[in-house]
């Protein structure tokens, strides 16, 4: 069923990201669908073609995040939604 499909396939990109992203666990959730969204999107090798992304999402500056996962070929309303999360993940970071 579509469900299932759609089910496995959110699995597989969760374990994925957890395998890129030892931390993943402990990130914000904002953050975690930021990232979900852009592995989604460019497929897990599509990520690494962002070093500053990864070395803000590593040290876990979401602002650094924010300010460099703009991609191609997107709409930029979705682009600005991601780095939108990333500022969230930002804000709950620094309150907690």
């Amino acid at each position: 069923s579509l469900v299932s499909l759609a089910t496995a396939d959110i699995e597989r990109f969760q374990e994925a990201l957890t395998k890129t992203f030892p931390q993943w666990s402990t990130f914000p959730e904002p953050a975690q669908e930021a990232l979900f969204d852009m592995a989604f999107n460019l497929g897990i090798a599509g990520l690494h073609k962002f070093p500053k992304l990864l070395a803000g999402v590593n040290s876990q500056n979401w602002e650094i995040a924010a300010a460099e996962c703009q991609r191609q070929g997107i709409s930029e309303a979705r682009n600005q939604e991601t780095a939108s999360l990333f500022r969230r993940a930002e804000s709950l970071a620094q309150s907690a």
